[in-house]
């Protein structure tokens, strides 16, 4: 046999594993989803409205030019009460619509929480650094090259709550408090020596204070920093906000991540909190389901919600390779917007159950064609 056949089937075998994988991937999004929401009471098969399903397949026909799984729509029908087409369902957001905008090859280095400062001109308030580790490698907070002694030095002669956490993840994993007293360590009230904390959070982590929040945003629930995430959005030679909301803690826990137990609440455009929330369950909340804070007698106003606003576009204009970016603030008790962090993915169907509209609103249909023409494209290259 020569070697171009050998190459040609070789090619075909990784065209048809790409295949398989994307279509397991697309698997384990739907049943995830309708695993959630069958448990959420979100999919009882009685109360579909087959016109609107209808409505919902001839709509991304005409403009996706495929039909979609509808378990998103039906939910999200039932848990708003808004019967729209433009819902975009979460596997396919995360296998069309993310790869799309944003150049996922270069995530891993931009989602690093130790080089925001670096990449970004924050112009901000951030949280105090501590100590950063990076590849092995102790850093002060102004990124000097320090010994593994003098990090240590740093932590204990701290007077205050810290807050350690994994640089390179997502979603509050790994977060912790941690207190150091008489030369001793305390992660989460339990004693722990340096090199245990290095063998538990590896090569890359941060060590920052506890930082105190706003009144406003603690109201809730006190215990956790509550946090602001604001998607922004590259398209046509202009930034702007698609969406954005709040997420509080429960539990008692310092984490507010949906993932840990939190709570998410949309804002409107002048910042006011929906009147209800949504954990990652897809459970509906009028009141905190651990303080019982009613969101809806206290409609609360972010403080400086339109800084927040503007350093999140200012800040994306600083990004060339996505144009889909979540950005994490925090708000200070003088009312100042926090720097946190960038994240380049995140939980479309959350996104969209806590604001309670589509992802891309009323920029939907261009959205939706544009990815039909990628799609096309793609399939066209497979098949030469």
């Amino acid at each position: 046999m020569s070697l171009i056949p050998k190459l040609g089937l070789l090619s075909g075998l990784r065209r048809l594993d790409r295949l398989y994988q994307a279509h397991s991937q697309k698997a384990k999004y739907i049943k995830k989803g309708r695993k959630v929401f069958y448990n959420a009471d979100l999919l009882r098969s009685e109360e579909y409205d087959r016109r609107y399903l209808l409505e919902v397949q001839k709509y991304w026909k005409s403009h996706y030019g495929k039909t979609v799984n509808t378990t998103w729509h039906v939910a999200f029908a039932r848990y708003t009460g808004k019967k729209d087409v433009r819902y975009i369902p979460h596997y396919l957001y995360v296998s069309d619509i993310l790869p799309l905008f944003n150049n996922m090859k270069m995530r891993p280095a931009f989602l690093d929480k130790n080089l925001a400062p670096v990449f970004l001109d924050l112009q901000m308030k951030t949280p105090h650094t501590i100590i950063k580790r990076m590849y092995g490698n102790y850093y002060d907070k102004n990124d000097n090259l320090i010994s593994k002694k003098d990090a240590l030095n740093l932590i204990i002669s701290f007077s205050g709550e810290m807050i350690i956490k994994p640089s390179q993840t997502d979603n509050g994993v790994g977060i912790r408090k941690l207190i150091a007293a008489k030369d001793l360590m305390y992660l989460n009230s339990l004693q722990i020596d340096f090199s245990k904390l290095e063998a538990k959070y590896g090569n890359d982590f941060i060590i920052q204070s506890r930082m105190k929040q706003h009144k406003v945003l603690a109201s809730p629930h006190p215990g956790s920093l509550n946090t602001i995430r604001v998607l922004t959005f590259r398209w046509k030679q202009e930034i702007f906000i698609l969406l954005a909301f709040a997420r509080f803690g429960s539990g008692g826990k310092i984490t507010d991540n949906a993932g840990t137990g939190g709570v998410l609440c949309g804002i409107d455009r002048v910042g006011v909190l929906n009147s209800c929330c949504v954990n990652g369950n897809a459970i509906k909340h009028s009141n905190h389901p651990t303080s019982g804070y009613s969101f809806e007698k206290n409609k609360i106003t972010i403080p400086s919600f339109d800084k927040i606003c503007s350093h999140a576009i200012r800040l994306h204009s600083q990004l060339f390779h996505f144009d889909l970016v979540s950005w994490d603030f925090a708000v200070s008790e003088d009312g100042e917007p926090v720097f946190l962090e960038v994240n380049f993915k995140g939980s479309s169907w959350l996104y969209q159950l806590a604001c309670e509209k589509p992802i891309f609103g009323d920029l939907t249909d261009d959205i939706l064609r544009k990815a039909r023409s990628k799609t096309s494209k793609k399939e066209f290259n497979r098949s030469v």
